[in-house]
Order: C-alpha cells, then structure tokens, then sequence
C-alpha cells in the first residue's frame, strides 16, 4: 500500500547584493517512501549553503545530501480488529506446515478482520490462518489465556508492541472443540493450551498473533482469558472481545504542492510553503539542520533579515498523527 511519490527541484538564491556573487544557494530536496511500504510520512529537503563556491562544488554537496535523506515512520491504530490472513490448499494439520509454505507469511490468498479473537467455524479444509494485531489489557494484574483450535493452534504474545520480541504462550497440539477452554481436547490433556500467569498493564498495547491450521473435518480457533482476580473462562463463554483488541494500517500522505525555488538578497526574507494531503490528516515540522525549529509547525516557514548564520540545510516532514 502506498502512493507514488517522485522528486522535484528546489533552489534558493540569496545574494549579499544587487551585483554579487551568491552568497547562500538552497538546493533540491527528495521526497522517499520507506522501504517496506508498511509506514508513510513524506521529507522534503532543502539545503542552505554559504557561498562564494564554485557550481561544480554546489552540485557535489547536493549528490551527497541527497542519499541521506529518509523517511519516517506512521502507523494508525484501529481499534477493535485483528487482521486474518488465510493461506488455502495447504495439506497438513500441523502449525509447522503452514509456517513452511512458500506462501508464509507474505502470500495469503485472503485477507480480511475479526472483530473478535475468534475466526469463522467450520470454514474449510486444507487450510492455515494467521490473526495479528494488538492486545489492550483493561486492568494490570496477571493474565491466564486459552486456546481452543481444530486443528493445531498457537499463540504467541510479546512483552511490548515489537512482533520481533514474540514468543509462544500456548499451543494446542491436537484439536479441541469450539470454545471448549477448560476442558481437554482430542489429545487427552490441555496442558499447553493454557497459558502460565503472564503480567501485563492496563491500557498498553502488546503485539499478538496466532497461528492455525486444519486439515479435514471440523475446524475452529479462538482464543480466551482468565482477568486478573476473575475465575477461568466457562466452556462455551465468548472469546476475547474487540474492545481489548486493536490492528494498525500504514498512514498515506502526500505532498501536494511543494515549496518552489526563489532568489532574495541578504536582508530580505525567504519564505517557503508546501500543501499535503492524507488519512489521517498530516502535519507539519519545519527543521534546520536536522533539528525542528520550535513552532515551525504550519505549511510555511518565513525566514526574516537573512544572514550567514541561516547558511545550512532546511526539510519540512510532513507525517501522518499515529492516532489512538
């Protein structure tokens, strides 16, 4: 997901007078997309050098700022949904054949949302399923949670909000009947289906996925949990409801209208102006040098009496708000 984005130029002279040699010159900036596409926020880069350099010397400045410039980050959180993605004709009951397939995990032939930690009974055969997303506990205390999957299943949590930090919680070996929590499935114990007491923090967002696969027959997966100071959850009670749950979507912005060469004398002002558009809606950090520049949060900065002081390298980041 993403908008294409290109470059443009940008050149700001400014001389120390009518009949001088430029004295600062603001050259081109790059607007970039992150690499993997998952997260947008647009950088458009402008560079203030002091002058009485040669052009060839201007141009070899503006080659090596230009590779140096990278985008950040911007995720919107949506409350109430994990994502499901499901991987078909995948023979095998095991979690292992679905984490092996060469359509693991970048190739689902559907993608679509729970609204709770649960997905469709009774679906399919010969199937995998993958639900990511966050978890948002309501109180902080230690949290006991249960799968109930026909046929393997396996959740996994992390003890923050980075995926990387991931480990397995609970597995369910055998098969189990729906919302079945306490009681043991097909392979005659549910030992590993229940998780251990694991201590989380009241409105923290803590990254979860779980892993499902069936075969033939019958097939179900959900998952459920034991609040802390709560009795375990009833064989045929709900599993964990979307108001605990939540998924983030890449944020989209794009510069619409971009700042625009010009050419000023020391003492006069410089003022540059970018328009953008996005979901939801941008904003706006004006920098010098790397560093914001304190309120220089509108859609244009004015530089007022210029000097050699303003010699060096100015960027607008326009960002998508994460949301929450």
């Amino acid at each position: 997901m993403g908008i294409g984005i290109g470059t443009s130029n940008l050149t700001l002279v400014i001389r120390l007078g009518r009949s001088a040699a430029p004295a600062f010159a603001v050259f081109p900036g790059t607007l970039r997309r992150h690499k993997d596409q998952t997260m947008k926020t647009d950088r458009y880069n402008c560079c203030l050098i002091s002058g009485h350099v040669v052009p060839a010397l201007l141009f070899a400045v503006w080659a090596l700022l230009a590779p140096a410039i990278q985008a950040a980050d911007t995720l919107t959180f949506i409350p109430g949904e994990l994502q499901r993605q499901v991987y078909t004709n995948l023979p095998g009951f095991q979690v292992a054949d679905l984490v092996n397939s060469a359509k693991f995990p970048d190739h689902p032939d559907l993608v679509d949302v729970v609204n709770a930690f649960e997905t469709p009974t009774d679906s399919g055969d010969l199937y995998g399923e993958r639900l990511t997303g966050f978890l948002v506990p309501p109180v902080t205390g230690a949290y006991v949670f249960y799968v109930a999957s026909d046929d393997q299943g396996a959740l996994f949590l992390s003890p923050d909000i980075n995926p990387a930090n991931k480990v397995q919680i609970a597995f369910e070996s055998g098969w189990n009947f729906p919302r079945n929590w306490a009681s043991m499935g097909a392979n005659g114990t549910n030992s590993g289906s229940i998780s251990s007491p694991i201590h989380l923090e009241a409105g923290q967002r803590y990254y979860v996925e779980a892993l499902h696969k069936e075969a033939m027959g019958g097939d179900n997966f959900g998952v459920a949990w034991q609040l802390p100071g709560e009795a375990p959850p009833a064989n045929g009670s709900p599993p964990i409801s979307g108001q605990y749950l939540g998924r983030e979507i890449p944020g989209t912005s794009t510069i619409a209208t971009p700042p625009f060469g010009q050419t000023r004398f020391v003492g006069q002002t410089a003022s540059f102006a970018v328009q953008a558009v996005g979901l939801p809606l941008p904003t706006f950090q004006w920098c010098f040098n790397a560093s914001p520049i304190p309120g220089a949060t509108d859609t244009t900065l004015s530089l007022t009496s210029l000097q050699l002081g303003n010699a060096g390298l100015y960027s607008v980041v326009v960002a998508n708000s994460s949301g929450s």
